[in-house]
């Protein structure tokens, strides 16, 4: 079971406890080790992630350059 300590949306605190669980229960715990890649070039993204504890970073590569999109940090 998830550990509901955290706010996925701030409109979550107002839904009612059964639905809260009833939510939580369709996240599966991932790790993931540095360096690694939770996606990779040609894959297409079928969940959403949330970053318990860590750091992720998104981005494209154009000419060869890599490019940094945006950061996903936990809520630590």
């Amino acid at each position: 079971m998830i550990n509901l300590d955290f706010d996925l949306n701030l409109e979550y605190q107002n839904f009612e406890f059964d639905l809260q669980l009833e939510i939580a229960s369709y996240f599966v715990p991932l790790s993931f080790h540095k360096n690694e890649f939770i996606l990779e070039k040609g894959q297409i993204c079928k969940g959403i992630y949330y970053i318990e504890t860590g750091l992720c970073r998104s981005y494209l590569v154009s000419n060869g350059k890599e490019y940094t999109t945006s950061f996903g940090l936990d809520q630590i």
